[in-house]
């Protein structure tokens, strides 16, 4: 276990949620994501914008939650 989780608890359901539905649809990253975001986070995460769920780490998808939170 980490010391530090990568998401909080309070946030976890809807983390869960998200990267489920994110698997659900075994979409690349850049139709998980508006196009911008899934652009701007591979390129900040070092994954391509086609990249597929499963090849996105922990910390890769914690980024990219908080990424889509910021957006709201």
């Amino acid at each position: 276990r980490r010391p530090q989780p990568l998401v909080s608890p309070r946030d976890f359901p809807e983390y869960r949620a998200f990267v489920r539905r994110a698997f659900d649809t075994q979409a690349p990253l850049r139709r998980v994501l508006p196009p911008r975001t899934a652009k701007r986070l591979a390129d900040e995460l070092g994954v391509a914008a086609g990249a597929l769920p499963r090849d996105l780490d922990a910390r890769q998808w914690a980024a990219a939650f908080r990424a889509v939170r910021r957006l709201r």
